[in-house]
């Protein structure tokens, strides 16, 4: 069986995906998913993040550029992973344009409080 995927984002500003995606939990690791939280995201000259600009306002989305070495390590990145997920997994995605970096949640729990 092979896995064909759409990109729901085609079409979208790399930074309008970080916009919506950093702060959120998502899954990693098909197929033995694993639960996480997105912490930034990168696209091949730019690495998306949140951070606190000014002290006591809201978080923005803030970009930095690459280092010239970055930019050919994100190329070699997403190559590979395209690769891996093809040959070995079955899953035909077309090219890597967003890496998101995922960082595992482990031992997220809820709490819950009776009155």
């Amino acid at each position: 069986m092979v896995v064909h995927i759409k990109n729901p984002y085609e079409g979208t500003k790399t930074e309008d995906i970080a916009k919506e995606l950093i702060g959120k939990r998502t899954f990693m690791g098909w197929p033995f998913l694993q639960e996480g939280l997105v912490v930034a995201i990168f696209d091949s000259l730019f690495k998306y993040e949140k951070m606190t600009v000014v002290p006591g306002s809201p978080p923005k989305v803030i970009s930095n550029t690459h280092s010239p070495h970055g930019i050919g390590h994100w190329k070699t990145r997403a190559e590979r992973i395209e690769t891996f997920y093809s040959k070995k997994v079955g899953v035909m995605m077309g090219s890597v344009a967003v890496l998101l970096h995922v960082r595992p949640l482990k031992g997220w729990f809820s709490t819950f409080v009776c009155i």
